[in-house]
């Protein structure tokens, strides 16, 4: 069975999940992701357009896993009852997972890609640390503002 998908998408605030549609042979699939499956809670966001923006972004930017998904389920005949499939958050967490046969670790993380990130990870803190340490060890007396008063007095 061949799936395609179409470049078009739109954010429908009822149920508040992206949708964009599928193509199965002549048939029209609708495909919805759900908000949570997209972004974290919407706490700090100050109006609807933030969300709706928000989703559409993130949907743009893990777009092959979306459509993974979509595809996953459009296969397995898993169709919500009025003929369209959700992807929800457990749905996208299961595509963006790496199959860890496929990279031969028997269920362990290789050494060989945790040393590069825990070496990246160690040189920010030290840039960091020595950002912090250069900004800690000026002066406060040599700031503008005290030239300032020291030009006066």
């Amino acid at each position: 069975m061949k799936i395609l998908f179409e470049a078009r998408r739109l954010y429908v605030a009822p149920r508040k999940s992206v949708l964009f549609f599928a193509r199965s042979n002549d048939e029209k699939i609708r495909c919805y992701v759900q908000q949570d499956a997209l972004i974290e809670p919407a706490r700090g966001l100050r109006e609807e357009s933030d969300v709706f923006q928000r989703c559409l972004l993130a949907f743009d930017q893990h777009r092959r896993t979306v459509e993974s998904a979509a595809k996953r389920l459009i296969e397995a005949k898993k169709f919500d009852a009025d003929g369209g499939v959700t992807i929800s958050r457990a749905a996208l967490a299961l595509e963006a997972e790496l199959p860890l046969m496929a990279l031969g670790t028997s269920g362990k993380r290789s050494t060989t890609t945790r040393e590069p990130q825990e070496r990246l990870r160690r040189e920010t803190r030290e840039i960091g640390l020595e950002r912090n340490a250069a900004v800690d060890s000026r002066p406060v007396s040599e700031g503008p503002s005290s030239r300032k008063s020291r030009k006066r007095a």
